[in-house]
């Protein structure tokens, strides 16, 4: 899958599983991606779980009506709060979210699994490590051109 306009597409391995991440600053890439994901994932669009932490100036309308859609389910760990800062910053309204330490605590009947963050989330239910370098999560996610690790 290839994009117009300046973008990266970035293949993280993790675990053995592929996590496609596309890193973008033009609109057209987003417009492309969502188009590309409706089209790949037609017949299981309400399936579909997307992750989503975002840092955005200029919302394309295409991303708009993504977010909007409640066919699609938004999952991590706060992400409501995600979403209202998305409604508060931008009045972008995400549909239908799902944080998945109450989801694991309702599976697992195990409230405590609401407190805890997403590194140990992964790290109890699927012995996983989360590598979360500090030097990205509290460096400049507003700079207008972002580095390639973050």
């Amino acid at each position: 899958m290839s994009f117009a306009g300046p973008s990266s597409i970035h293949d993280i391995q993790y675990y053995g599983d592929h996590i496609f991440t596309t890193v973008t600053a033009a609109a057209v890439v987003v417009d492309e991606w969502i188009a590309n994901t409706m089209h790949i994932h037609k017949r299981e669009l309400s399936e579909l779980l997307i992750g989503l932490d975002t840092e955005w100036y200029d919302i394309p309308p295409s991303l708009i009506q993504f977010l909007g859609n409640k066919k699609f389910k938004f999952v991590g760990k706060g992400v409501w709060n995600d979403a209202c800062k998305l409604f508060e910053d931008y009045e972008l309204l995400v549909a239908h979210t799902k944080d998945v330490g109450y989801w694991a605590a309702k599976k697992y009947h195990d409230r405590d699994y609401r407190k805890l963050g997403l590194k140990a989330l992964v790290l109890d239910l699927l012995q996983k490590v989360i590598p979360k370098p500090r030097e990205i999560t509290m460096s400049e996610w507003n700079a207008k051109g972002l580095q390639l690790n973050r």
